[in-house]
């Protein structure tokens, strides 16, 4: 009987530490993000970022980096009411917002679109569905065109192509 008590006593003082240590750390969230190139450099980039999110919000983050061959099925998954995280980097934001039928997906930014300062987002078309921004651009640089005017003077053109259709049209007839 004394063994039984002993034992009950040890759980009761292993889980108030454990509940007081998990207390202590402050709240989690989780965090998912796609891999993007060096693997260790990301890992070390991520390591810091977070460590000073922590010391200045108390706030823990657990991220996940995923592969990009597995990230969309993930995401779907999601959308379906599946295990989610609570902030994720997705790059297949249209496909993923009509989804869930309104109940899971992204959680629509709009009302923080002055303090984000989006509108210095020349790709906020990128993170906007149906009117409503549903994230912040990841990608904001500019896809230049390399071209060899000799060949296009060669072929008449004295203009790079500003379309897509124009470019098509250009490449039909410089091949």
């Amino acid at each position: 009987m004394k063994m039984n008590k002993s034992f009950i006593l040890a759980i009761v003082v292993l889980t108030l530490f454990t509940v007081a240590s998990v207390a202590m750390a402050g709240p989690t969230i989780t965090m998912w993000m796609q891999n993007y190139g060096d693997r260790a450099i990301q890992v070390k980039i991520m390591d810091k970022l977070v460590s000073e999110f922590k010391e200045e919000t108390g706030i823990n983050v657990e991220y996940e980096i995923q592969n990009w061959d597995t990230a969309f099925n993930k995401w779907t998954l999601v959308s379906k009411g599946g295990p989610a995280p609570d902030v994720g980097d997705m790059f297949w934001l249209y496909s993923n917002v009509a989804m869930g039928n309104g109940k899971a997906g992204p959680m629509r930014l709009d009302e923080y679109k002055e303090e984000l300062k989006l509108d210095r987002f020349a790709s906020l078309g990128d993170v906007t569905y149906q009117g409503k921004v549903y994230g912040i651009p990841w990608r904001v640089d500019i896809r230049p065109l390399a071209y060899r005017s000799d060949l296009l003077e060669e072929e008449g053109y004295t203009e790079p192509p500003s379309t897509w259709e124009e470019l098509v049209e250009y490449g039909k007839k410089l091949t």
